[in-house]
């Protein structure tokens, strides 16, 4: 397991809850792309057109996630609540290619939510957040195996409830090609390797995510940056991103690699989606893609 060049925020950000640069989705299932021959680059027509078609238009979307990060030993725990902007359209367009999301998304365009108050028990202490500024930092873990936490939400007209099972962290064997960064060839698959199966709890997943995100502009303004997210099963023990997939991301540095375990529940209501996370962060590299 490597800790060096840790980016816990990028990760639970990038790949689970709340309405931010790498976390909004589509509250229905994202349309599978076609044929899973065809080109995905980034510069792809074809992709570029599916894409847009899927512009999301919730009104509204709100989630939590504990993280906890082994290696570096503490914990960080975040609430959100957004609607969209005037546009009328989430900043992410999502295709879905069998277990994996390809994401393009901005920053512009999101109306934080505030007042929201989000409530977290039955972990190794309760925690409370209060939305637009809920991120709070904490030494050591925050949840223990296989301890089940209920989210409760309130205010702003947002009332529900989730119970999630907490899961185990896991030893990430590969990849490590002795690069720093990490160096990743768009042409060849990319192969991910772990031990553990993550506390054997139903729902429980593996979280693969790789992604460019540009800078944040100096004083605030639009951040772009594209995500490509996979989910699988703890038991199998490795997965395969395809180099297909790989070519959505431009080639260059500023590139990272996460990979960690997560339960994770979406709820859609009329108007909008919650989702709920417990997650571990056991692997980040910052990654220059070839």
């Amino acid at each position: 397991m490597t800790a060096r060049n840790f980016r816990p925020i990028a990760f639970f950000l990038g790949a689970l809850a709340a309405p931010t640069l790498a976390a909004c989705g589509s509250s229905a299932a994202p349309e599978e792309l076609g044929s899973s021959d065809q080109d995905l680059s980034a510069s792809n027509a074809n992709l570029q057109r599916f894409l847009k078609l899927r512009r999301i238009r919730d009104r509204w979307e709100t989630g939590s996630t504990v993280l906890q990060i082994p290696a570096a030993g503490f914990h960080i725990v975040s609430g959100s609540a957004g609607k969209v902007g005037p546009s009328g359209q989430w900043p992410c367009t999502v295709a879905k290619v069998g277990l994996c999301e390809l994401r393009e998304c901005t920053s512009a365009d999101v109306e934080d939510v505030p007042g929201v108050n989000i409530d977290i028990n039955g972990l190794n202490q309760a925690f409370h957040v209060t939305t637009p500024s809920g991120i709070q930092f904490g030494p050591g873990p925050a949840f223990t195996a296989g301890q089940h936490a209920t989210f409760s939400y309130s205010g702003s007209g947002l009332p529900e409830t989730q119970t999630l099972t907490a899961p185990a962290s896991i030893t990430v064997t590969a990849p490590d090609n002795g690069a720093t960064p990490l160096l990743i060839d768009r042409s060849q698959d990319l192969t991910v390797t772990w031990n553990g199966d993550a506390g054997g709890a139903r729902g429980t997943k593996i979280d693969v995510q790789l992604n460019v995100t540009g800078p944040v502009p100096a004083g605030g303004g639009t951040t772009t940056g594209k995500f490509i997210n996979c989910r699988f099963e703890p038991s199998e023990g490795q997965a395969t991103i395809p180099s297909k997939l790989l070519r959505f991301l431009p080639a260059g540095p500023g590139g990272s690699l996460e990979i960690g375990t997560s339960q994770t529940k979406h709820e859609k209501e009329a108007d909008g989606r919650f989702m709920s996370s417990l997650a571990t962060g056991d692997y980040s590299r910052d990654a220059t893609l070839q």
